[in-house]
């Protein structure tokens, strides 16, 4: 099994961390998942059957709906990750409760990352791929330092300085391995004329496969910090008086 020490990490270790994270307290994230979409699945279901199928406000709906349970999803896998990447125990109940509240922010700081990002690929992907890794860090400093939208934003931006390159590739391998999983899955499933069935199936999908994306941001995030303020031995000094800190504001300056 590979370490889950505090460390700068390569590509390859950052992800095998997170899967090492993910089957440690796998039933854990399944928990979370599980009660996360379950209610999205028949609040989705629902629309589906008031509006009918193949009506773009559906589509819109259901989207929005994704999108809630998705960064309630990342929020609550970023803080529980957080708590046993630095020595805690994992507690879906307690972390779910602690999560809520950043919810509001969270959403806000999804909201204004994707028309950052929107309108940079509407003129070029090159810039539009750069700004995404300068913008990766920003949902994990709202959850895990209680930042505001716009400080998170300028928080993923000092992190990020100067090691876009190394960010671009984790995520990049991450999301390869991801849609390669999931990629004949959700092609079959589309190719299902039951819309119940592929909403049921995708959320499914969904409940086992996010935590592994939010674990591969947590580790990554925790990589940027060791590198960029030394996290790791700041930890341990705090850590060494007590129980660990989830994590401590760094600098925001560009």
């Amino acid at each position: 099994m590979s370490d889950t020490s505090l460390r700068a990490r390569s590509v390859t270790e950052i992800i095998d961390a997170a899967f090492t994270l993910y089957q440690r307290d796998f039933l854990q994230y399944i928990m979370v998942g599980t009660i996360t979409n379950a209610p999205m699945i028949v609040l989705t279901l629902l629309v589906q059957s008031i509006t009918g199928q193949g009506q773009t406000i559906t589509t819109v709906i259901v989207g929005i709906i994704g999108l809630l349970a998705a960064t309630f999803v990342a929020a609550v896998v970023a803080r529980m990750g957080a708590t046993v990447y630095l020595g805690g125990r994992a507690d879906a109940g307690a972390t779910l409760a602690a999560a809520a509240p950043r919810l509001p922010t969270l959403l806000l700081t999804t909201l204004l990352t994707s028309l950052m990002l929107g309108v940079s690929f509407i003129f070029l992907i090159i810039p539009g791929l750069y700004l995404a890794a300068r913008l990766f860090a920003a949902p994990e400093a709202v959850v895990l330092e209680q930042q505001s939208a716009t400080n998170a934003i300028r928080r993923s931006f000092a992190l990020t300085k100067g090691r876009v390159g190394h960010v671009f590739l984790t995520l990049l391998l991450l999301y390869a391995l991801y849609f390669g999983l999931t990629g004949g899955v959700l092609m079959a499933i589309g190719l299902s004329a039951s819309p119940v069935l592929q909403t049921v199936a995708s959320a499914v999908i969904g409940i086992f496969c996010y935590p592994i994306l939010g674990l591969v941001r947590l580790v990554l995030y925790y990589d940027l910090r060791i590198r960029a303020e030394g996290f790791d031995v700041e930890h341990m000094a705090q850590s060494m008086g007590g129980s660990p800190e989830l994590a401590t504001s760094g600098s925001v300056a560009l």
